[in-house]
């Protein structure tokens, strides 16, 4: 019976816990909508589009901690939000970013602009 129950709390709150937060590379913000790819181990994906949620905090991020085990913190805001000139002149190279997704994965709630680091040799995705 304690299988059972506890086979039954880990579908729940494994269903609950469907956000995402990874690393991305901004490419364009139009209105609402951030279109990025994201980044792994110099590995370029898709390029995707999806908006911001009306609430979505648009901040700088600061790294703490090195290489694998490392975390970001959000730092201060972003005075103006996606409206501000970080978004509106995003060079060729994009800008590296952390972001967080709502349950579905269809909005971006969390937006954390990252310090410029050294430039990778991005291997297109295939």
């Amino acid at each position: 019976m304690r299988l059972v129950v506890t086979a039954v709390a880990l579908v729940l709150f494994a269903g609950i816990a469907l956000a995402d937060e990874f690393n991305a590379t901004v490419t364009k913000v139009e209105g609402n909508n951030v279109t990025f790819y994201r980044t792994k181990k110099g590995e370029k994906g898709e390029a995707m589009t999806l908006p911001l949620a009306a609430d979505a905090k648009i901040a700088k991020g600061m790294a703490k901690g090195k290489g694998k085990k490392g975390k970001v913190e959000v730092g201060d805001p972003i005075e103006g939000g996606a409206k501000s000139e970080t978004f509106t002149k995003i060079g060729e190279t994009g800008l590296r970013a952390r972001i967080t997704t709502d349950d579905d994965n269809k909005k971006i709630t969390q937006l954390l602009v990252l310090p410029a680091g050294k430039k990778k040799k991005m291997k297109d995705a295939e």
